[in-house]
């Protein structure tokens, strides 16, 4: 099985990662589709924030057939995911 890591922002490469900007309203940060044949398996997710909470924040994985309205993402998008021995 091979393992990527894909994040809602530009994969880094000589700077460090652009955070993505958040809102009050509901929001679609990271929507993956596998090419048809193909499946995906969410092995580990996390959630980080730039700055402090000045309220509560719901933030959730789920499971849809529904498309949000976003940008897709590129091949350079997506990284492979190597463990360190």
């Amino acid at each position: 099985m091979s393992l990527y890591l894909s994040s809602n922002a530009v994969m880094p490469t000589t700077a460090a990662q652009v955070p993505l900007a958040t809102g009050t309203a509901i929001k679609t940060h990271q929507q993956l589709a596998p090419p048809t044949g193909l499946s995906l398996r969410v092995v580990k997710w996390s959630v980080k924030f730039d700055v402090a909470l000045t309220a509560k924040a719901t933030v959730e994985l789920i499971e849809t057939d529904v498309a949000a309205t976003v940008t897709a993402h590129v091949a350079a998008g997506v990284m492979a995911f190597t463990a360190m021995s």
